[in-house]
């Protein structure tokens, strides 16, 4: 049974569950980088939202045993535990003047998106793509983005230049720009493994009463070695991305954010791609082979990085006195 099949078979199954009470479709949804999934949204009624449960991981079980009532009461439990989606307020969506306040944007790739783009507002920016988001924040659910599409823009009576301007400005203060070196980067995620270690390593040898004690313990130990971390000169990677350190990489046409950095390090720099999430910052120096940067980024892309994820495969680069960012590797070809 291929994955089409698959999804009719769980649609017809979820349409026998619900009865009546619930309006269930089957549909591909179109994701970063031409990719696709199968998905099945359900929708009550006088409900607002109609929530999409992505098939590939349910089909994945499917091939490896799991029957398709199982699969079908998996997924009846997943809709029931979610569903409070329903009680979010889209209405504001509708007022462009509170929508404003949450708008934001960042980059895909130009031509590996055309489809997409096709019915979003968007604008070209070397070979990347500028396109625009809301943000909402849901008590159950977290952060959520809705995209902007182009029927948005009609609604609201706006044309996609003054998207492109507000979005910008607010993305700024919701999501300010965060440039982090690697090196600390790494550091926070090794001492993060670290003071788990401690606590179970130390609350284990403490009773109960003593535990408060022991976690500022841990967190002294982790405070010391990041400290020691910042004294150190670092003149090796840097990571720019936002506050949230998602769909960071926009934060590279951040007005005066390349600049900033220019005038810190003293000098020109590359910047690798290294997701929709981020950028790499590497101060040119004069030593750095500039073709094993473009074939870096392309290994990385292909190995490591999930490709609904993967922003370019070029690499550009910031000139300090001509306050200007080009491309130094145009996916793969030498742009000059």
């Amino acid at each position: 049974m291929d994955l089409f099949t698959f999804t009719e078979k769980i649609k017809r199954g979820l349409e026998d569950f619900f009865k009546d009470q619930v309006t269930v479709e089957a549909h591909q949804i179109p994701k970063n980088n031409g990719i696709l999934l199968y998905g099945i949204s359900l929708k009550e009624k006088e409900s607002n939202l109609a929530p999409t449960i992505y098939m590939e991981s349910f089909y994945e079980e499917y091939q490896k045993g799991k029957s398709l009532g199982k699969i079908l009461y998996e997924i009846v439990n997943l809709y029931e535990r979610h569903k409070k989606e329903r009680d979010m307020d889209m209405e504001f969506f509708r007022d462009y003047e509170r929508v404003k306040a949450r708008l934001a944007w960042k980059f895909v790739h130009y031509e590996r998106n055309k489809e997409m783009l096709a019915h979003m507002p968007h604008f070209a920016y070397l070979d990347l793509a500028m396109v625009f988001y809301c943000m909402m924040f849901h008590e159950e659910l977290g952060n959520i983005s809705i995209m902007v599409q182009k029927e948005h823009c009609d609604l609201w009576g706006i044309d996609e230049g003054q998207l492109q301007k507000d979005a910008m400005a607010n993305a700024q203060r919701i999501l300010p720009a965060e440039c982090i070196s690697m090196r600390k980067l790494l550091l926070e995620a090794e001492t993060a493994s670290l003071k788990e270690q401690m606590l179970s390593v130390i609350g284990e040898s403490m009773p109960e009463a003593e535990e408060e004690w022991a976690e500022s313990m841990a967190e002294e130990a982790v405070k010391k070695m990041q400290e020691e971390a910042e004294k150190e000169e670092d003149e090796g990677m840097y990571v720019l991305t936002n506050c949230q350190r998602m769909y960071g990489a926009a934060a590279m046409l951040y007005p005066g954010e390349l600049e900033k950095f220019a005038e810190q390090k003293k000098c020109s720099f590359f910047i690798l791609p290294s997701s929709v999430h981020e950028v790499i910052l590497l101060p040119d120096r004069g030593e750095k082979d500039r073709k094993f940067l473009q074939e870096m980024v392309q290994e990385i892309n292909e190995s490591f990085v999930e490709k609904e994820e993967v922003l370019s495969d070029s690499v550009y680069y910031y000139d300090r006195d001509k306050k200007e960012l080009l491309f130094l590797f145009q996916d793969g070809k030498n742009a000059g």
